[in-house]
């Protein structure tokens, strides 16, 4: 519901884009809140404006609680219906107004334990959308380091494969990634930790995820691939535990994964000349890279490229580094999946020039090595805005000391973060 009112502290319009009512009660007391999602206006303005105006009828005690909102607390029954119809007379309340009767308990007089079950309240709202900000960056870290495939565990006997590996410093993200994909072992060997989900029980929760939030990279069919494996044992000419049939058809499946190298995934929704000019070995060359910015509009950026997706892809392959002059700088390369760079390096509007190191991999015979370094401060300004709040793994504390040193822009205090990197990076053992 939408509701105008005049802030009697800034004496200006304001508007609430959405305002809940929740009334609850305990043993003690009668209570009831508001609950406002806007985030443009000074809320502790407005909730005092709420507060002088029920609080003038009776006497009462009012709380602003964190993920909350405003909280009036009354005595008595009769104080709090005077209270609550002069509010709703006062703001002109529609009754299609949410007012929820339900038992809650404070603790300390200062925090709620439990808030009332309703539907669309803004605690079970907000642990949504931390959840799916959670699966976004899981399907970007894995998009970023993550190997998906079949593996020859036995004699005739394949199993689907999800391997994510990083250095051990940064533990934390395989742990976090763990936790959020609910499935999985841990592994280590020397200075790597791995991921590894290798059964068809923890593959079914998986494509639950990838089917939500898709992949974006060539990874893509690569899970495809794995998914189609899984529902071969549901057919008679897989019932027949043929090694010559499994072969083949890892076999044919392989040959289709080469055909759709460096093939971005179809959420981005490119031409048929691209895939073509992919498929013909072109889109190695970096003359192909440099021409490609066109393929890809600002609109279709805006809607694929996900904020907390690029923050999990920068989390495995991204690098947020400090020189010995104190100059800060940014850092995203990848040899696989070059067009994805390309893509990111345009949303971002990158200045500096996007590079692109002709050295051979050896997997991949004739394949560019595409980085997109920036030192321009306008830019990072711009990439620490948007990557606030969302790294989750060992990155997260190195990018609140990088981007710290970088608003203060004093080259001592810049040289004593590098320090503190430098030893981040170094924790491996």
């Amino acid at each position: 519901m939408f509701c105008k009112f005049k802030c009697k502290k800034q004496l200006w319009l304001r508007r609430f884009q959405s305002i809940e009512f929740i009334c609850f009660k305990t043993r003690k007391y009668h209570a009831w809140s508001v609950y406002c999602t806007t985030k443009q206006i000074n809320c502790k303005a407005c909730y005092s404006s709420i507060a002088s105006t029920a609080l003038s009828c009776r006497n009462g005690k009012k709380y602003v609680i964190k993920h909350i909102g405003l909280v009036i607390r009354f005595q008595s029954f009769q104080q709090f219906a005077s209270s609550f119809d002069r509010f709703k007379g006062t703001f002109n309340l529609l009754p299609s107004a949410k007012v929820c009767t339900e038992k809650a308990k404070f603790d300390n007089q200062q925090s709620l334990k439990a808030l009332p079950a309703a539907q669309d309240s803004p605690g079970s709202e907000t642990k949504r959308e931390a959840s799916c900000s959670q699966e976004r960056w899981a399907v970007g870290l894995i998009d970023g380091d993550g190997h998906i495939g079949m593996e020859r565990a036995a004699f005739q006997k394949w199993v689907p494969c999800l391997k994510v590996s990083l250095a051990y410093s940064n533990a934390r993200a395989i742990y976090r990634l763990k936790k959020i994909l609910g499935v999985g072992r841990i592994s280590r060997s020397q200075n790597v930790i791995s991921l590894r989900v290798r059964n068809a029980a923890g593959w079914k929760k998986l494509k639950i995820l990838f089917d939500k939030f898709s992949l974006r990279t060539s990874k893509y069919y690569h899970a495809e691939m794995v998914c189609q494996s899984l529902e071969l044992k549901k057919t008679d000419a897989a019932c027949q535990n043929s090694r010559e049939f499994v072969d083949q058809t890892l076999k044919s499946w392989k040959d289709n994964l080469k055909a759709q190298r460096g093939a971005p995934a179809p959420v981005w929704q490119v031409s048929a000349e691209l895939l073509t000019a992919i498929r013909s070995n072109q889109g190695d060359s970096p003359e192909f890279l440099l021409n490609a910015f066109h393929y890809f509009s600002q609109n279709l950026l805006d809607q694929v490229i996900d904020p907390d997706w690029l923050a999990g892809f920068v989390e495995a392959s991204g690098s947020f580094y400090i020189l010995k002059n104190g100059q800060h700088g940014f850092a995203l390369g990848q040899a696989y999946n070059t067009l994805i760079i390309v893509a990111i390096y345009k949303w971002l509007q990158i200045r500096s020039g996007l590079k692109i190191r002709g050295k051979v991999l050896k997997e991949r015979s004739g394949c560019p090595y595409v980085l997109l370094d920036t030192k321009n401060r306008k830019n990072l300004l711009k990439i620490a805005e948007v990557f606030k709040n969302r790294m989750l793994g060992i990155k997260s504390f190195s990018f609140a000391v990088w981007c710290r040193t970088l608003r203060k822009n004093k080259t001592v205090l810049s040289l004593k973060a590098r320090k503190l990197l430098h030893k981040i990076n170094q924790r491996s053992q």
